[in-house]
């Protein structure tokens, strides 16, 4: 199903307020956030976190539950640390720390 440009900004903007949104991008360092058809994108500082992932993608499912993906993103290497379906929107903070180690709030 092909969503609209307002579509695809709403579920960005939704999935980053779930995250804890400015809160969570100051907290993390997250940037270049990047919105898609099936979600949201971004990158992170990975000297800091576990596993040294850097890029996270989050996609909405279409049973309103996520997946998450945790990426390590070196030149033209990708490399999948770990991946995640069937989350549900308050899970997603948990998630996130669990696989980072960063806190998403104070």
């Amino acid at each position: 199903m092909q969503r609209t440009r307002e579509e695809k900004m709403a579920i960005a903007d939704e999935i980053l307020k779930q995250l804890g949104g400015h809160k969570f991008v100051v907290m993390t360092g997250a940037r270049n956030l990047i919105t898609s058809d099936e979600g949201l994108s971004f990158r992170i500082p990975g000297t800091y976190t576990k596993n040294h992932v850097n890029v996270i993608r989050i996609f909405l499912t279409w049973d309103d539950r996520y997946t998450v993906m945790y990426e390590n993103l070196r030149g033209t290497k990708r490399k999948i640390i770990s991946h995640h379906e069937g989350l549900y929107n308050d899970q997603l903070q948990a998630d996130f720390t669990a696989e980072t180690e960063l806190d998403t709030r104070l």
